[in-house]
């Protein structure tokens, strides 16, 4: 039975081993991507979702992620520290804006494409997951509920990590990264009534929820702070995790990374390029479990 519904998960740079299994299931046509129909997903999940939405050439894609300098990008300078307390945030949209635009040009798309447009675009519809901090309550945007929010602001809304991202005033109300309440959105997916056979959900998971902080001695605010954040969006993924309850469903085991790591995989192409391929061959023990499973 044909895929035509995915669901992603959070957890910023699991979205590399996303990526590597989604594509490589792509070139199994595992996935065909001109019948999907929906994507449910949350944090870095949904900026994936967009992308797919946009029908991108994969190989160049993968070229683009490996060879931007993301480092560049997420900079960081003392006067950064200030922001905390007068912003609320250390980086802003800004971001967002760069790593979207090029691609939607490319595509002859506005970077103020909205989600309405999108979907008249690609005619799948993306379901984008975010935490309401005035209600500490899950919300949805998709270009049903939000049709004349952007893209880009739906998926920094998903994706704003607290004191990393400056958080969005929208709706009366700020709204913080999507993984703080549930960063495995499946059970709305479900809630859908759609065929479970045709859905296909790609899990990053953590091996286990630790501390993450290796010497006592090396810890400061930026790598505690990664930690509470890293153990509250493994601990909410948990929550929200069911194994087996669908056929189709690709987990990608990953370890926790201190902070250190994380910056590691922004400043090395190289390594973004092994954990794409680690998503990638995730994805052929996968599609070995379901040819194993068939005699």
């Amino acid at each position: 039975m044909d895929i035509k519904h995915l669901v992603f998960s959070g957890g910023a740079y699991r979205g590399f081993y996303m990526f590597g299994a989604y594509k490589h299931l792509i070139e199994q046509s595992y996935i065909k991507h001109n019948i999907l129909q929906s994507i449910h997903c949350v944090s870095v999940g949904s900026i994936f979702a967009a992308l797919i939405c946009l029908n991108l050439d994969l190989n160049e894609l993968e070229e683009y992620i490996i060879n931007k300098p993301w480092d560049k990008l997420f900079n960081f300078s003392p006067e950064f520290i200030l922001k905390l307390t007068s912003e609320l945030g250390i980086y802003d949209i800004d971001i967002f804006v760069d790593i979207f635009t090029t691609l939607l040009k490319s595509k002859g798309l506005s970077k103020d494409i909205t989600l309405k447009e999108l979907y008249e675009y690609s005619n799948i519809e993306i379901f984008i997951y975010t935490t309401k901090l005035s209600t500490w309550e899950k919300d949805v945007f998709s270009h049903k509920t939000h049709p004349d929010l952007k893209v880009i602001e739906a998926t920094y809304m998903s994706s704003t990590l607290p004191g990393l991202f400056k958080p969005i005033f929208f709706n009366e109300s700020y709204y913080l990264d999507g993984g703080l309440i549930n960063s495995y959105p499946l059970n709305e997916c479900l809630d859908c009534s759609y065929n479970p056979m045709e859905i296909l959900s790609i899990v990053a998971k953590n091996e286990s929820a630790s501390e993450i902080i290796r010497n006592k001695n090396e810890i400061n605010l930026f790598s505690f702070s990664w930690c509470i954040l890293n153990n509250i969006i493994s601990n909410s993924q948990e929550n929200y995790y069911h194994n087996g309850r669908i056929e189709n469903e690709l987990i990608i085991p990953v370890k926790n990374l201190d902070i250190n790591d994380a910056s590691n995989i922004i400043k090395n192409k190289n390594i973004r390029t092994e954990i794409i391929k680690d998503g990638e061959n995730f994805a052929k023990l996968f599609l070995s479990y379901k040819i194993t499973k068939q005699y």
